[in-house]
Parts: structure tokens; C-alpha cells; sequence
């Protein structure tokens, strides 16, 4: 990364159901990225910023403090404190936007950003796909001087024609997106490549494998591209893809214009053979006839205005333009009757017309084009591929890439074991900075934990250690600490993370032997001291797997429900897998640790909720009645027991909760906070 990178626009785990990562681990990956510096900018919020600022500190780095906002008669955008004077003027924004709404909501308007003090602020408009120049210009002339553009690319045609008016403004930068998932494919071939012996590429791997689809139907999908989401695994076992174009459909099928149009059921309805599949008329079949009567990419809404209302191909791309800004600002309105006039003409019914349009709205929440889903389709089956064929490659792959994706190095790791993957602990005589397979050239490898996960060693010192070890092995940590010139705050991170057993023994003995450490003199290059080893006892279960989570954000020691389980048994809490075994309807009591939160925009209010025990995982269903009766437990808690009913259709199974509650002191600091998502 060059030296002058700074990302200014990143939200962490503080923006509820968007941000993945605490503040102070996106301030450390940042700094190990080599950035120059990292604006956290929750959405209304700077609730972040103190652990930010003390990991940036603790890393001698330069963090910037902002926040980002969407007005209510005006734009999204972001603002940047440039002293503290601007932090304070930031304080007093969020301040003032907060007591305009209810708990947890904020509200802004134009003119209480014009009547605000913000001149120690600097301003990034973040303007949406159809940009409104008029909101551009006039956050120009709120900030003189003081205003940028961060512009997405959404790779669609529009692209230039958007870019272009944006420049007018002055205000122009572009940011180029990539996918983390290339480069966690690119590591898993390289990874594969080396086993075999020889080079080995996405173009070698066999297409349609049997055993791939097997594997997605049974939505055994964590860390593969695009279908390992809550919503995606959901679907998996309903709609069974058996090749490649499945794939198609299925990535795109779960978007919010195919729900929200209410194309799903009737999809999956028409699939399983329980609708029959009809058309009004030939030409509507030939746009529809590949995705069974329903209209499931924006290209098909496109070609039906054109086949059944008889829209010229321009009438049809302003239709699209209307679609992709109707929600935020209307638009839809004047095509209404152009449409259902124009499909009534040719003889299409009433009833049919209307269920078009309503479609046509739906896909303006977000309809996903064909080609879309089909470059995503491709990354999806190699990634299931990868994590089918070769698990240990795919999943250390996976961890060298992080943070990505819906699941941290925990869930990743226990999915990997559960694939056979023989997963071997950090370990300062083995590890490298990254996660490693052993032996590499392996047809079935172990995965080595690396020296990346251990929490608050910097990405210098762990490669000095590695090639310190070059020379040869180290014979203590008095010789490590000299060979690879590790200061203290080094040692014991990793002699908290259990890194140093190979050379000290269990932790409690390592943190003596860090503490021991002499630092070397001109004269006493190498100093080594016998001493008799100490009679320290040896943590329990319990504090190792509470340590493993503190210091590296995962164990492989028992899971810490197995610790919890005779006490939770008691008190008539079934597993996860247990819940397989009840029937629909039934009622039941659950306990697990909160991987992740969901509240899905097409979901009306309802919050997804997915907890792991030692069997497995139980996705939850929260209404938003009982989110809100019950909100407290449901946003903190990271041990969340649960009261519920079994719901079971389909291969899918939901409990449907009833009854939330905290028990996140039975853990006593235990775990790594959930990752939340939109």
C-alpha cells in the first residue's frame, strides 16, 4: 500500500448491522496495511472513537475522527473533525440529531447543517447512484474549500455519463472497488498449486461438480462467495441449484427487488413443481422462459416494458434510471400509466399488468442485472470448489484475507475442523506471520494457526521472529526476545496468546519467563540466565479458552458452550443440533454464543439473529414487537438464550423467538464480539 493511502470513509462494528469490525482492529489492520492514516466515521455516532484512539496511540498512528450522516431533505455524507475544536462541533451535531428522534434514530435537516458551527470540519459527499448535482452544490457552498466527492463505481453503462457530470463540480474522486474474494481465491490456488506440484488455476477447476452442489443444497456455504449469508443459506436447501445457472438465480433471487416484488415464492413454488408455469403470450415467455414465467434480473423488467407495453429501447433505460432513484425520490409515477395503458393495448389482463408494475417497484429497491449475478455465479462455484475439494487450503486462505465476509476467524476455524482440517495452535517455533499449511505439498495438509492473530503483535515484529527462526531454532524466550529484538509489549502478547509453549511452557509460566527477558548490551550480546523453573499452576480449561478468545479471537480447545453445557442442562436448554430432532411447532430453549445480527431493509423491521453452540448453529427469527420489548438483550448480549418456537420446512430450520435473554456473565469476557449486519 503506498505511503500516502488514507481511507477516510470506514464504519465500524459501532454502526449497527453495517460495520464488521471493532474500531480498534480496523486501526490496527489499517496501520499493518501500511495506511497513513484511517478516518472511523460511524453513522451519527463517535461512540468508536475512544478505542480507536487508544489503539492508534498504542501503535503511534494517525487516526481521524469523523462521522457520517444522511439528512433527511438532503444527501448522505461524511464529516471529518480536523482538530478538537471540530470534534467538538461534531459532538454538538450528533447531539442535536439525536434529540430530534427516538432512541437508537437520529434526524437532520439542510438548515440545521447550515446554522451549525462546522467550521473546523471537513466535508465528503457520498452521493447515491442517480447523484443529485443540486445536493452536490450546495454542500459546496456550505463547505468552501472544505468539500470532496467519494465516488463508488457501480459497473454499470451509466458509469462515465455520472462521473462526468460529477466532475463539473469540481469535487471529483474515484474510488476503485475490488473483491475480497479474489484475493482469497488467488491465496487457496496458490495454496493448491503447491500441493499438486505444479501450477494450478480457476480455468483447471472441472465445472458442474456433483459434489459442489451436494455441498450447497445442504447450505454447508460458510466463506463461500455471495450464498454464505443468513438469507443465502436459508434458500440454499429450497431452491437445491444443480448447476451453474441455479447459481445465477439463486445470487440474484435473494436481492431486494425479487423479494419485495414478490417474485421468490412464486419461483420456488413454480421449481418444486407446485405451480404450474404459464405465460400470457409467446413474447413474454421468451423473456421469461429461463427463469420460469418470473422476473428475476433487471434485464427481463427492461425487455417485458418493451415486449408487453411497448416501451422503444430508450423509454425502457429511463425506465430504469426512474427505478434505481424511485425510492429515494420518486419518479415511478409517470410511467405507471404508460405501461399499464401499453400492456392493456396488447391484450395482457388487468391483473397481470398491475403484478408487472408492482415488480417494476420492487426491483427499484435494488434489482440485481444478469450479468451481475453470473460474474458472481463464477467466483461462488470456485469458492465452493475450493472449500469442497481442498477445505484446508480454502479456509487458511480465507484467514489470511480477513477481515471479509460474515464470519470471523472462530466460526472459519471451526468449519474447517468440521471439514476434517487438522488445525494445529500459534506456536513462535512454527508460525509465520500468516496462517500456513503443513506440510504444503500435502494432498490433505494441516492448517498452522499464524502469528496475524495474535492481538497487539505488530506485523514487524512477527516478521522479524520468522526470520530470526531462519538461522535456526530458538533455544528459549530470552533467545528469542534477543534474536528477533522483541520488546516486552511483544512477549507478552504473545505469551498471552499461548504462542510461547513450546519454549516456556503453559502461559502463566511464559508471562514469567517475557517478564525475565534482559535486554542485551554491547558488552552481553547474548544473555542467557539458568534459573530454576517456577512453580507456577497451570490455568484450568475454563481461563485457557477465555484467554485463546481474548488474545487470538478463537480456541482450539472445547467450545465454550461444552464448558457451560451441565449447568445449561439443569435449566432445560436443548443444542443446536438437538433442535433437528423436534418437531415443527414445537417449543424449546437455547443458549449460544451471537455470531451475527441481521435487519435485512426488505425485512420490515424483523431482526435474523444466528447463535453457535459446541453441535452447530440455530438461526433466529426475532419479530420487531419483541425486538422492541426486548431490545437490551438483543443488541449486547453475546451469550443469548433464547425461548422459541421450532420452525422446520423445507430442510430449514428457524426457532422463532419468544423470550430473549442475556446470560453474557456466565462468560465472563469470554468471546469475541458478533459481527452485525444490514
Amino acid at each position: 500500500m503506498s505511503a500516502g493511502f488514507a481511507e477516510l470513509h470506514a464504519v465500524s462494528n459501532f454502526s449497527f448491522l453495517r460495520g464488521a469490525s471493532h474500531p480498534q482492529e480496523l486501526v490496527a489492520e489499517a496501520a499493518g496495511l501500511g495506511y497513513a492514516a484511517l478516518a472511523i466515521t460511524d453513522e451519527c455516532s463517535l461512540a468508536g472513537a475512544v478505542r480507536a484512539h487508544l489503539e492508534a496511540k498504542r501503535l503511534g498512528f494517525k487516526l481521524i475522527i469523523g462521522s457520517e450522516f444522511r439528512l433527511q431533505d438532503g444527501p448522505k455524507l461524511v464529516l471529518l473533525a480536523t482538530n478538537r475544536s471540530g470534534y467538538g462541533q461534531l459532538v454538538a451535531l450528533i447531539t442535536l440529531a439525536r434529540r430530534a428522534a427516538e432512541k437508537g434514530e437520529y434526524r437532520l435537516l439542510r438548515h440545521q447543517l447550515e446554522t451549525q458551527a462546522l467550521d473546523h470540519c471537513l466535508a465528503i459527499w457520498l452521493p447515491d447512484a442517480e447523484p443529485d448535482i443540486e445536493s452536490g452544490a450546495w454542500l459546496k457552498r456550505r463547505f468552501p474549500t472544505r468539500c470532496w466527492i467519494g465516488v463508488e463505481l457501480f459497473l454499470e453503462g451509466t458509469d462515465g455519463q455520472r462521473l462526468a457530470a460529477l466532475q463539473a463540480l469540481g469535487l471529483l474522486k474515484v474510488d476503485v472497488l475490488s473483491l475480497g474474494m479474489l484475493t482469497a481465491i488467488r491465496k487457496a490456488l496458490a495454496h493448491v498449486s503447491e500441493s499438486l506440484g505444479r501450477p494450478f488455476t480457476m480455468a483447471d477447476i472441472p465445472p458442474e461438480d456433483p459434489e459442489v452442489y451436494a455441498m450447497l443444497q445442504r447450505a454447508d456455504s460458510i466463506g463461500v462467495f455471495q450464498v454464505e449469508s443468513r438469507a443465502q443459506m436459508t434458500m440454499l436447501p429450497r431452491l437445491k441449484p444443480k448447476n451453474y445457472y441455479d447459481l445465477v438465480i439463486q445470487i440474484a433471487i435473494v436481492r431486494p427487488g425479487p423479494i419485495q416484488g414478490d417474485m421468490v415464492h412464486p419461483y420456488l413454488a413454480r421449481r418444486a413443481g407446485r405451480e404450474p408455469v404459464s405465460y400470457p403470450s409467446p413474447a413474454v415467455k421468451k423473456v421469461l422462459e429461463r427463469t420460469l414465467g418470473v422476473p428475476i434480473f433487471q434485464e427481463q423488467v427492461m425487455q417485458l416494458a418493451m415486449v408487453a407495453a411497448g416501451f422503444t429501447a430508450g423509454e425502457a433505460d429511463e425506465l430504469r434510471r426512474a427505478m434505481a432513484a424511485w425510492h429515494r425520490k420518486g419518479g415511478l409515477e409517470p410511467f405507471e400509466k404508460r405501461l399499464l395503458d401499453g400492456m392493456r393495448e396488447r391484450g395482457y389482463e388487468e391483473r397481470f399488468a398491475r403484478q408487472i408494475y408492482r415488480q417494476i417497484q420492487g426491483f427499484g429497491e435494488y434489482g440485481f442485472p444478469e450479468s451481475h449475478s453470473a460474474s458472481f455465479a463464477l467466483l461462488a462455484y470456485v469458492s465452493a470448489w475450493l472449500k469442497c475439494h481442498h477445505p484446508a487450503a480454502f479456509a487458511c486462505a480465507l484467514l489470511n484475507s480477513q477481515p471479509m465476509g460474515f464470519y470471523g476467524p472462530s466460526q472459519l476455524i471451526q468449519d474447517a475442523r468440521r471439514h476434517g482440517v487438522g488445525v494445529c495452535p500459534i506456536d513462535v517455533r512454527h508460525s509465520a506471520h500468516d496462517c500456513t499449511l503443513e506440510p504444503p505439498d500435502a494432498s490433505r495438509p494441516a492448517l498452522r494457526l499464524g502469528l496475524r492473530l495474535v492481538k497487539g503483535l505488530s506485523v514487524a515484529a512477527a516478521e522479524r521472529l520468522v526470520e530470526a527462526r531462519r538461522s535456526g531454532p530458538f533455544g528459549s524466550v530470552q533467545d528469542l526476545a534477543c534474536r528477533a529484538r522483541l520488546d516486552r509489549r511483544d512477549l507478552e502478547a504473545l505469551a498471552a496468546a499461548d504462542a510461547l509453549r513450546g519454549l516456556a511452557g503453559h502461559r502463566h509460566r511464559a508471562f514469567w519467563e517475557a517478564a525475565g527477558v534482559e535486554t542485551p548490551t554491547p558488552l552481553h550480546a547474548e544473555l542467557e540466565f539458568a534459573e530454576a523453573a517456577p512453580l507456577l499452576r497451570r490455568p484450568d480449561e475454563a481461563a485457557e479458552v477465555i484467554a485463546d478468545y481474548a488474545t487470538a479471537g478463537a480456541t482450539l480447545r472445547r467450545h465454550p458452550l461444552s464448558l457451560l453445557r451441565e449447568r445449561l442442562n439443569r435449566r432445560g436448554f436443548r443444542t443446536a443440533e438437538a433442535l433437528w430432532r423436534m418437531r415443527n411447532g414445537a417449543v424449546a430453549r437455547v443458549a449460544g454464543l451471537v455470531v451475527c445480527r441481521q435487519r435485512p431493509m426488505t425485512a420490515g423491521g424483523t431482526t435474523f439473529v444466528t447463535i453457535e453452540d459446541e453441535t452447530g448453529q440455530v438461526n433466529l427469527i426475532v419479530w420487531p414487537s419483541t425486538a422492541r420489548a426486548q431490545r437490551r438483550p438483543l443488541l449486547r448480549a453475546s451469550l443469548l438464550a433464547v425461548t422459541g418456537t421450532v420452525q422446520h420446512e423445507e430442510g430449514v430450520l428457524h426457532l422463532v423467538a419468544g423470550r430473549l435473554q442475556d446470560l453474557g456473565h456466565w462468560l465472563q469476557g469470554l468471546v469475541a464480539a458478533a459481527r452485525d449486519f444490514r
